[in-house]
């Protein structure tokens, strides 16, 4: 006589689980550091484009004052910020040259490439780390 009283298995058990786990935890620990690397670049061009936005500004500047010297954050009208708040911006000007700084704050101060520099020759610092 054979018994008819098979029982079908329902969820996981213990050793399913365990495993797909490790999956998980495998896969994260390879994903997240190249994520993290993904979004500091993505936001490093939070701070190239206000450098650029920058330079534009101290252009018109200079053609109302034929000198850079004098210009600050406060008279171009620019936010001492970033746009999305990842750089401080500075300026370093002479009559005839500038140089454009935007350091990183905040998560962002743990990339390589900084700070990130313009100057009036449009010369761009560090330049691996620029398009």
């Amino acid at each position: 006589m054979v018994k008819k009283n098979m029982r079908y298995q329902q969820g996981f058990n213990l050793v399913e689980l365990i495993i797909t786990l490790a999956i998980v935890a495998i896969l994260a620990k390879l994903a997240l550091p190249t994520y993290t690397q993904h979004l500091m670049k993505v936001r490093r061009i939070d701070g190239q484009m206000a450098l650029i936005h920058l330079a534009a500004a101290m252009e018109q500047y200079y053609l109302v004052h034929q000198s850079y010297q004098g210009a600050d954050l406060g008279k171009l009208h620019i936010d001492p910020l970033s746009p999305q708040g990842f750089y401080t911006l500075s300026i370093t000007a002479k009559p005839k040259a500038y140089t454009l700084s935007a350091t990183p704050i905040s998560n962002q101060s743990q990339d390589h490439c900084t700070p990130l520099t313009l100057t009036h020759q449009n010369q761009k610092g560090p330049a691996h780390c620029w398009p």
